[in-house]
């Protein structure tokens, strides 16, 4: 057998180095593939996830704002209403108030003032009957 020189060695030791080196860097390049597909169906999953919460979140918040706006307008009719009863109050007031300042007017006549005082006095002395004890039914 021929003796092999120190550079064939070498050569030989350097080639299977570099085919070492080829497999590893192939096993890391597949390895990192694989768990970038992992990666990526682990993220659409949470993705998916994510988007049913928020539609979820969204119907909700549309849910409430349509009870808000029923309240709204429910607090506006009452408003309206409370307007149209202060108005009217406001009127009646105001009728009020004219007829007691005619009854003022006119009471405070001495004919009216002495009609007024003799029928306090008849009032009086006026004595009530007794009325009958309502018949009871068995």
């Amino acid at each position: 057998m021929p003796q092999q020189s120190v550079a064939d060695t070498a050569l030989v030791v350097i080639a299977v180095a570099v085919s070492v080196q080829t497999i590893l860097m192939a096993g890391l390049c597949v390895s990192a593939f694989l768990a970038w597909r992992r990666v990526q169906t682990a993220l659409s999953i949470a993705s998916a996830d994510l988007h049913a919460r928020m539609d979820e979140i969204a119907e909700h918040v549309r849910s409430a704002t349509g009870r808000v706006d029923a309240v709204a307008s429910s607090v506006e009719r009452l408003a309206e209403d409370a307007e149209a009863v202060a108005g009217g109050a406001r009127r009646m007031a105001s009728a009020v108030g004219g007829v007691v300042r005619t009854a003022v007017d006119t009471a405070a006549t001495p004919p009216a003032l002495l009609a007024v005082a003799g029928r306090l006095l008849l009032s009086r002395w006026v004595r009530r009957r007794p009325r009958p004890a309502l018949p009871v039914h068995q």
